[in-house]
């Protein structure tokens, strides 16, 4: 248990992969300080997630967006034709 002056105390789990699921979970950080950004993404990945990273919210849906347009297409060409 970790103890926060602040908030007082806390159960601290680290994820593992292994331990939660086949498939790692994918954090996206939107951070505009490049220094915290590069230090979350290490932090997560060290931690076992697959991280995306966008410098602002804009970005953000950009690759949102993407990533849904990729999945819908895939779906979609995976499909058998009847």
């Amino acid at each position: 248990m970790e103890h926060s002056s602040a908030i007082g105390p806390r159960l601290v789990r680290s994820p593992s992969i292994n331990s939660m699921t086949t498939a790692p979970f994918t954090v996206l950080i939107v951070e505009d300080d490049e220094l915290v950004r590069e230090l979350g993404v290490e932090f997560l990945s060290d931690a076992g997630f697959q991280v995306l990273e966008a410098s602002n919210g804009q970005e953000a849906l950009s690759l949102l967006s993407a990533i849904r347009r990729s999945e819908s297409s895939s779906r979609t060409s995976t499909c058998p034709v009847r």
